[in-house]
């Protein structure tokens, strides 16, 4: 996961970063853009696993 202001380039030089592990399986992966004013806006995933 990376802050989208940055270049391509930059994203394997940052030292922040959030590390998602999942186990084996199957997952449905359900995404919502939201957009609180005409200058922000953010996408939000969620994984959930499949039984």
């Amino acid at each position: 996961m990376f802050d989208a202001a940055y270049f391509g380039t930059e994203v394997g030089t940052l030292t922040d970063s959030t590390v998602l592990e999942l186990g084996a399986g199957s997952y449905r992966v359900d995404s919502a853009s939201i957009e609180p004013d005409r200058l922000t806006s953010f996408r939000v995933h969620r994984s959930v696993e499949l039984t």
